[in-house]
């Protein structure tokens, strides 16, 4: 049998372990660019769920402007008109990834919008 201070060594490295395990776990969150493209300012709404935790973020953007969204997990985009809110222009969830992403807010059929993924 192992005395108590082999079983306390033990302990004191899976405690020790807890915290790297931890953070492999949750990882880093990717920055999400938004660029405006198209000639219509719209509201661009993000919600993300990471852990059991949801996660908002709404930002107007004009046109030639970008936003950068930093949120853990698969984010679910709707993009909207900004002078009429209730109006859908598009909607898409975007996986989470370990990279960076580039997306351009184009027009895709009148009203309509569609984001298409720049590659650096």
């Amino acid at each position: 049998m192992f005395s108590s201070q082999h079983n306390w060594i033990r302990f004191t490295w899976a405690l020790l372990a807890l915290p790297i395990l931890q953070g492999s776990a949750q990882g880093q969150a990717e920055t999400l660019s938004l660029r405006n493209d198209s000639q219509t300012p719209v509201w661009v709404q993000v919600s993300a769920v990471f852990q059991g935790r949801v996660t908002l973020n709404r930002t107007l953007l004009n046109p030639r402007m970008m936003t950068k969204i930093t949120l853990p997990g698969d984010k679910n985009i709707t993009l909207c008109d900004a002078r009429i809110p209730t109006r859908q222009l598009f909607r898409d969830t975007i996986r989470s990834s370990p990279f960076n992403q580039l997306y351009a807010i184009q027009h895709d059929q009148v009203p309509r919008l569609k984001l298409v993924q720049i590659h650096p």
